[in-house]
Parts: structure tokens; sequence; C-alpha cells
């Protein structure tokens, strides 16, 4: 299924897609015209615009609109703009944490 309007933005839901997969799973995604912002269930693929790499995994990625990933939660990785997320503690290396000094 595909919603369009009248510019190139787009939402779909596919199935059965064996060029994306190869168990074909389903997948949703938003397409803002120029590259995939969000893509939900099925992630084994590189064609998300230059917007991600093949994982063979079933999760959500998110991305601005330069490209750039912002959120990943897959069965590779969980992460938040470099932060990553398990279980037991949200982590990151060499970002800044607290408050500024004065604030």
């Amino acid at each position: 299924m595909l919603l369009k309007g009248t510019t190139a933005a787009a939402l779909g839901v596919v199935a059965n897609n064996a060029g994306v997969g190869s168990a074909g799973r389903p997948y949703f995604y938003v397409y803002d015209g120029t590259r995939y912002r969000v893509v939900i269930g099925e992630l084994n693929s590189d064609g998300w615009g230059g917007a991600g790499t093949a994982s063979d995994s079933m999760g959500m990625k998110i991305w601005d609109s330069a490209g750039a990933k912002l959120v990943e939660f897959s069965d590779v990785a969980n992460v938040i703009s470099g932060w990553a997320v398990t279980s037991a503690a949200v982590t990151s290396t060499g970002k800044f944490q607290g408050r500024a000094a004065g604030a």
C-alpha cells in the first residue's frame, strides 16, 4: 500500500518483497521526497536512500533530513543519537552528560 500526496513524499507498507531481505518480511516507511526518514519492520537493505546499511534484522530506524541516523532499535543495535540503550543502562563514550556549568 502506498499513500502519496501531490509531492514525492510518501508513506508505504510493503510485504513479501524479496528484494529487501531474503525472508520478505514486511516493513513500513516514511519517505520525505528526498530520502527515507523512518523504516519500521524489515531492515535488511542498504537502499534506504543511502540512509542505512543492510542488517538481517527487524526493528526501527529514524534519520534526520540530512540522512544522519538518529535512532535504531533492532536485533543489531539499540541506539539514540549515539547513546547505547540496554536493559541495564543508557551509555555513551565521549558525550556530554549532565548540566552545563552555571546552568
